[in-house]
């Protein structure tokens, strides 16, 4: 089984973990890992179909 990961969940999760410590969550800023969500969904569109996959 694969898992295709959007950017729209990668940057919902980025926000959730706040890796950057950009206080994020406490400003309500939704949208501040959204650029680099796109570029790992973008990086991960290129990898051949079974490269990323997740096990039950």
């Amino acid at each position: 089984m694969s898992t295709v990961l959007k950017a729209a969940s990668i940057s919902r999760a980025l926000f959730e973990f706040d890796p950057m410590r950009t206080c994020c969550k406490e400003n309500d800023c939704f949208d501040e890992y959204d650029r680099a969500a796109e570029s790992v969904e973008e990086r991960l569109g290129a990898c051949k179909p079974n490269c990323v996959t997740a096990h039950d």
